[in-house]
């Protein structure tokens, strides 16, 4: 069976911005099936969750990618973008070292991407090394024996 002429072995093998074009592809065709609410909202939730992980640069993965074979940076990355992706708000975010084995052009993904869970409400506490992340903080506590560059 394919939908929008593709099976889902394909679907398994695209990366996730070609995965995003498909779904919108998906989208025009399903105009005429039964179900059209339900598959719109599907659709929609879909969508923004692989917008997430585009938008954490991690947009060549694939669904079929076991989680093993992901760096920690990756990893990372995608559990974030599972929580960009959720409604709640009022929680409160632990993240260690988010920046850990990134490139420095992730690095702002990163940033926007805890920015935004600030902005639906939530505190967004990050135990980081890196100074490009720790400039974008509102608030700063340096722990350890002696703070700044020798904690």
């Amino acid at each position: 069976m394919k939908i929008a002429g593709t099976n889902i072995a394909e679907v398994e093998a695209m990366p996730f911005d070609e995965l995003l074009i498909w779904l919108n592809d998906v989208e025009k065709t399903s105009k005429k099936m039964a179900y059209i609410e339900q598959i719109n909202q599907l659709l929609y939730d879909v969508k923004r969750r692989v917008q997430c992980i585009i938008d954490l640069n991690l947009e060549y993965l694939t669904l079929g990618r076991s989680i093993p074979s992901l760096s920690s940076g990756e990893v990372q990355r995608v559990r974030l973008a599972n929580q960009l992706s959720c409604s709640l708000c009022g929680i409160v975010y632990i993240l260690d070292e988010p920046c850990k084995g990134l490139h420095y052009r992730n690095i702002d993904s990163v940033i926007l991407a805890s920015k935004s869970l600030v902005d639906k409400g939530n505190t967004v506490i990050a135990i980081e090394h890196n100074k490009q992340y720790i400039s974008q903080a509102n608030k700063i506590i340096e722990l350890g024996p002696v703070g700044g560059p020798d904690g």
